[in-house]
């Protein structure tokens, strides 16, 4: 029965992929092939093929009860940074959902197999939990990552296009235009709310859903440049000043999240190490030492292991409150 248990947890990514593939197929029975897809060359058809896969997989996964609030709750942890793009949203959205699944999947299967203790089951499927967080977060920084990392060539690319033109609008557009995805998609919203015939009802709805205060900040700064024009001080243009200074608070939030993620990454992976390894120590202790059958069995031994696990939940949490806490020690001075 824990054998066919496990087997159904690996098989929800088999499940998916199958239901994709039948849902494929069914439209091309209905509608036909797309004709376009023959024009495109053979990488760029197999991309597409992946990412209709993704799309196809996100409507089937919303539709199943407990994968339905799995997949929502990691679509709300990338909503922010592409909320603007229901296409790749519901792509990043899969792919995520995909690794995840999969790599826990397959390591609760390995670890289970080495054993069938009833006991160490549930201590794996504890451990999967804690691990499950720590890989969508891993995931979603390293997407929060990338989107820094093109803030800064952005800002770049609007001083310069300030310069060619002088108006904050026009500047923000020419700059999105060679901005790479993520930033681009912000980028154009910005000038979009800058055009707009109500730029200040725009700007405080963005600021509900922009998914740094760095935008916010670069967003604010625009609209007051805009509105009121610019200002030139000692050491040049108050606008470009702002943004010089903006650009070096993202090179500080970036090296601090890379200080963050170093120290704590290895951390967390220690405290959730000796879970995985109470039982290969039980069995050794058991078959090195017969006499240790007998503790392992008794009230005092159940405890310990229920002590261990508690301890390394406990720690797990405190990581994560550190983390979580640490997060906005940089704040951009306007």
């Amino acid at each position: 029965a824990l054998f066919i248990i496990l087997c159904a947890s690996l098989g929800i990514s088999v499940i998916l992929f199958a239901a994709a593939k039948y849902l494929t197929k069914k439209q091309e029975n209905s509608i036909g092939p797309v004709s376009s897809s023959f024009m495109l060359p053979r990488g760029k058809k197999r991309k597409q093929r992946i990412n209709d896969f993704y799309q196809k997989s996100y409507v089937y996964a919303t539709r199943l009860p407990f994968i339905s609030r799995y997949v929502l709750k990691i679509r709300n942890r990338l909503a922010t940074i592409h909320s603007y793009d229901e296409f790749t949203m519901r792509k990043e959205t899969m792919r995520i959902t995909f690794l995840v699944l999969g790599t826990l999947s397959v390591s609760v299967l390995i670890l289970t197999l080495i054993t069938r203790d009833l006991t160490y089951f549930f201590l794996i499927l504890l451990g999967a939990l804690i691990v499950n967080g720590l890989l969508i977060d891993a995931f979603v920084n390293r997407v929060e990552d990338r989107l820094l990392e093109q803030m800064t060539d952005h800002f770049a690319d609007v001083r310069h296009q300030y310069h060619q033109h002088g108006m904050v609008d026009e500047a923000i557009y020419e700059a999105a235009e060679i901005s790479k995805y993520e930033m681009s998609l912000h980028a154009k919203k910005i000038y979009e709310i800058l055009t707009a015939n109500n730029p200040q009802e725009k700007l405080e709805a963005y600021y509900e859903v922009a998914p740094n205060r760095f935008l916010k900040v670069f967003a604010g700064i625009s609209y007051l440049v805009k509105e009121y024009g610019d200002k030139i001080l000692q050491n040049g243009s108050m606008y470009l000043q702002a943004l010089n200074r903006l650009k070096n608070e993202i090179y500080l939030e970036i090296l601090h999240r890379k200080k963050l993620s170093y120290r704590l990454k290895s951390l967390s992976i220690i405290a959730i190490a000796p879970m995985f390894f109470v039982k290969p120590i039980e069995e050794w202790a058991k078959n090195t030492f017969p006499s240790m059958s007998e503790f392992y069995t008794s009230r005092i031994g159940f405890i310990i292991k229920i002590f261990i696990f508690l301890t390394v939940v406990v720690a797990y949490i405190l990581l994560r409150k550190m983390q979580d806490s640490d997060a906005g020690r940089y704040i951009p001075r306007s």
